[in-house]
């Protein structure tokens, strides 16, 4: 009678472990934890690549020209122009517009005429472009955070005679639950059946033509193109911003065969976040895009562990327990079986994690 009370007991010790595991794991309440662990291992400032610098609109462009909707498109033109007449020998392989050009401005053609006239001669500017989604996450019935950016948005291109001429990519960026950046979109889904790469991606791709380098295969994603991101840097800056661009006060050798990048870069524009790098510090968005350049010249991309995958793992061990450890061990150490296979399955990821972090050094 003892016996069979102690293996009952156990019995219902092991399903109410199992329980309690399948609800922790099911309403993801230990998603924080995952991404606080995964941050602290993934996440760690590098060496940024000197082939990527950013120019800021910062607070003293600002003061200068006047709040962000007073940059002209006459003046991203000149910025263009400057870039690459300065030293023709000087260029930029790239040059990033992390700005969007929707519709003709009816108060200044003249304007769109430089902009479009600029970017044709010299061929190597790539602008922002967005999808727009009429769903948001809470019109669907799904858990996962980024389950919007399965569905179909609609393309929202720069205005006509410029979308002609220039290539674009998407500026669009997915919101993790706790508002940290780690995750971005390689691709959206856009008009049904085609796909709109990332502004970071078109001016990966440019720039390795213009190298003449292969071009690294982009991360592994599902459908909706999520991916995680490895930061390096906290910033891409120069020393300069757009204004000396405009008075022609930057060197030409800081931004010859490189990327340059320029974007707001002044906290009123409210273009930044904390990521995973950094859960303290405000990130911009043009350094974002940097880093996700930076990210594809390595090539490295963490793949992370599902949490059904998680959830077979645990659902294993218990199995295992119930197997080996019900009928032959002592009424205590059933529950420091289940600590230790716990512990067990961590130690299992933790050499996953290990060896992606070992192949990454030693590319």
């Amino acid at each position: 009678m003892i016996t069979s009370r102690k293996k009952l007991m156990r019995l219902t010790d092991a399903i109410l472990a199992a329980t309690i595991i399948t609800i922790i794991m099911s309403f993801g309440l230990i998603n924080d934890f995952d991404s606080k662990f995964s941050d602290q291992f993934y996440q760690s400032v590098g060496v940024k690549s000197q082939d990527i610098i950013v120019i800021g609109i910062d607070n003293v462009t600002l003061s200068k020209i006047g709040p962000k909707n007073s940059i002209r498109r006459r003046d991203v033109a000149k910025a263009i122009r400057h870039l690459n007449n300065n030293d023709p020998n000087a260029r930029p392989a790239v040059i990033g517009i992390d700005m969007v050009f929707t519709g003709e401005n009816p108060n200044d053609p003249d304007g769109d005429k430089e902009l479009v006239e600029a970017v044709t001669q010299y061929n190597n500017v790539v602008v922002g472009a967005e999808s727009d989604s009429d769903k948001n996450v809470d019109d669907i019935s799904s858990d996962d955070p980024f389950a919007v950016w399965n569905e179909s948005a609609l393309f929202i291109p720069p205005f006509q005679a410029l979308n002609e001429v220039v290539e674009c990519g998407h500026i669009n960026a997915p919101d993790d639950p706790d508002g940290v950046a780690r995750h971005e979109l390689l691709f959206v889904n856009v008009n049904e059946s085609d796909r709109l790469y990332s502004f970071s991606r078109v001016i990966y791709e440019k720039y390795c033509s213009f190298k003449g380098i292969e071009i690294n295969k982009p991360p592994i994603t599902e459908s909706n193109g999520i991916f995680y991101l490895p930061f390096t840097a906290k910033s891409y800056s120069v020393k300069n911003n757009f204004w000396d661009l405009l008075e022609g006060n930057i060197d030409p050798e800081v931004y010859r065969n490189k990327i340059v990048l320029i974007g707001p870069y002044a906290p009123g524009l409210q273009d930044a976040m904390p990521t995973a790098l950094d859960r303290s510090q405000l990130m911009y968005g043009v350094d974002i895009h940097a880093n996700m350049i930076q990210a594809f010249q390595k090539g490295f991309f963490p793949s992370e562990v599902k949490e059904i995958y998680n959830l077979v793992k645990y659902l294993y061990r218990l199995d295992h327990f119930l197997q080996n450890k019900l009928f032959n061990r002592k009424y205590f150490p059933r529950f420091m079986d289940t600590v230790f296979s716990k512990f067990s399955i961590c130690r299992s990821d933790l050499y996953k994690l290990y060896a992606c972090k070992f192949r990454e050094r030693t590319n």
